[in-house]
């Protein structure tokens, strides 16, 4: 197969009990060792380049699991090759909508998803949640996370109103199942804040931000990092409501909890401290703004190098209010 080739190019006729001794990882070893002896593969003398050629479910299968196995041992490139070529076994056995196939491209969808492969991971969350509703309905477990993973996507893809529409999907379903106080509400009313802090609706994403920053408060309590980011999610939308005052006070105690929890020198302090230095920007302090965004940048240069997009972005940052105080 297309994908597999990456692995047989080196070792044309790898046989299925020789693939694991190629690995280098002891661990991961071992646990390919074992999935071969569970289907009982170690005793089949073709090469795996033959072996994977026959359209057959265990064929699926164990390059499934054998993808999951190299994921956790963060080789995701192989992981990504490993899945797809199931997927492609699986269309062949159940058809492109058949319901086995559902599980295949679920799957895929998350290693895209994981790998920043959104417009991938798009495509793919669209057709497994198609294939869910089709075949359970809207009230199967699955379909609320299938919603919320879709929304997340679409963010990072900047598809705001779509975005705002399947976290719209996955709270109702969280709510009609759960209840308005479930843990797993604050993630999504956040989520859906930002979609709307994005597409203007400032009002909407303050009362959004400020119901899961209660929730979490109410099941976490103060000291959990959750909340820092509830805070700083809610100072964003203060700021742009021009509530300059109520967001300097929730991005303060965000970026103290930061400092608290993780040090000062932590990356994790520059989301707040760079919402605070937006805030001095639009109320005209740019002496202050200037210095916050300084530190952001000598933060993230730090840990991440120049090349980031987080130190990018910070850079662009202070480029601009470096500019605002050469014309002032």
């Amino acid at each position: 197969m297309e994908c597999m080739a990456k692995v047989l190019t080196e070792h044309p006729e790898l046989t299925l009990s020789a693939l694991w001794e190629e690995i280098e990882d002891e661990e991961l070893q071992k646990h390919i060792k074992q999935v071969f002896e569970e289907v009982g593969l170690m005793e089949k003398e073709k090469s795996l380049a033959e072996w994977i050629q026959e359209d057959k479910e265990e064929v699926a299968d164990f390059l499934y699991r054998l993808g999951l196995l190299w994921n956790d041992n963060q080789k995701y490139e192989r992981a990504i090759a490993f899945v797809k070529d199931a997927l492609t076994i699986a269309e062949k056995l159940y058809g492109k909508e058949g319901q086995k196939t559902g599980r295949y491209v679920n799957k895929l969808a998350q290693l895209y998803d994981g790998q920043g492969e959104y417009a991938e991971a798009k495509e793919l969350y669209e057709r497994v949640l198609a294939l869910e509703l089709k075949y359970f309905g809207a009230d199967h477990p699955e379909i609320g996370f299938l919603y919320s993973s879709l929304g997340e996507v679409l963010l990072e893809l900047e598809e705001y109103e779509a975005a705002k529409g399947a976290f719209e999907e996955a709270l109702a379903f969280e709510l009609r199942h759960f209840g308005e106080k479930h843990s797993s509400v604050a993630a999504l009313r956040s989520h859906l804040g930002l979609a709307l802090c994005a597409l203007g609706d400032y009002e909407g994403a303050k009362r959004e931000q400020s119901l899961a920053l209660a929730l979490d408060i109410h099941h976490f309590g103060e000291e959990h990092f959750t909340v820092s980011i509830r805070r700083t999610d809610l100072g964003d939308a203060l700021r742009l409501l021009g509530e300059y005052e109520a967001a300097k006070r929730e991005l303060m105690q965000a970026l103290a909890l930061d400092i608290r929890l993780f040090g000062e020198e932590h990356p994790n302090t520059a989301f707040p401290y760079t919402s605070l230095a937006l805030v001095y920007e639009d109320t005209g302090d740019l002496n202050q703004a200037l210095a916050y965004f300084e530190k952001i940048y000598d933060r993230l240069l730090q840990f991440f190098g120049e090349d980031h997009f987080r130190a990018e972005a910070a850079a662009d940052n202070l480029a601009r209010v470096k500019a605002k105080l050469s014309r002032a």
